[in-house]
């Protein structure tokens, strides 16, 4: 199965992007949407217009956006204590 994501500033790692590339997932980071510097709250609107999944470290903030609106997809974060290829986990 194919995700849609949407890699945030914080998660744009080469070595991470071309792992989901080449496993076959839709992605586009934040630099490849020219929306660098936006405010999360505008990361998850895009996100959810352009049906992507937000994947950030920027778990905090995230997850009070998440809390408060549930006009979006999920949000993967990436967890501190596996190999940063290997850290997702969904707020739900």
């Amino acid at each position: 199965m194919s995700l849609k994501l949407l890699i945030d500033e914080d998660s744009q790692a080469t070595l991470l992007i071309r792992l989901l590339r080449n496993a076959g997932h839709d992605l586009m980071t934040i630099s490849e949407a020219f929306l660098e510097g936006i405010d999360d709250e505008e990361v998850l609107r895009y996100a959810s217009q352009n049906d992507r999944v937000v994947l950030t470290h920027n778990c905090k903030d995230f997850k009070r956006l998440h809390k408060i609106s549930n006009n979006h997809r999920r949000v993967k974060r990436q967890i501190a204590n596996r190999p940063r290829h290997l850290r997702f986990a969904t707020l739900q």
